[in-house]
């Protein structure tokens, strides 16, 4: 009874733990923000991602522009995923998601060891 008490009390911190990382690494706002090769920054949402192109409507004037995946650096969407359009790597990703996730995995398997 008192290993299934320990076991519980654990899952229950672990679970806030998870939940607590996960909302200090999202951020507030909801704009993505589009960084052309020429370094001009935009900030807006972005609409469609098309295998050629961009749709971006941008939030100071409310316009839709499409950009093709050349002139594009990289888009950093709201949920702190980042697409990166490189000549060499073209469409790859990353996300600190998936730290938080290994994070949060490893406490759990670290947790179970401990019982």
């Amino acid at each position: 009874m008192n290993i299934i008490h320990i076991f519980y009390s654990r899952l229950f911190f672990f679970f806030i733990f998870a939940c607590l990382t996960q909302t200090s690494f999202s951020q507030s706002d909801s704009t993505d923000v589009l960084t052309l090769r020429s370094d001009k920054i935009l900030n807006g949402k972005v609409i469609i991602i098309d295998s050629t192109s961009v749709e971006f409507q941008e939030t100071i004037t409310d316009s839709l522009y499409e950009y093709s995946k050349n002139e594009i650096k990289e888009i950093k969407l709201f949920t702190g995923e980042i697409i990166r359009f490189d000549e060499e790597e073209e469409g790859g990703t990353t996300a600190i998601g998936y730290i938080v996730v290994a994070l949060a995995v490893a406490l759990l398997i670290w947790t179970l060891t401990l019982l």
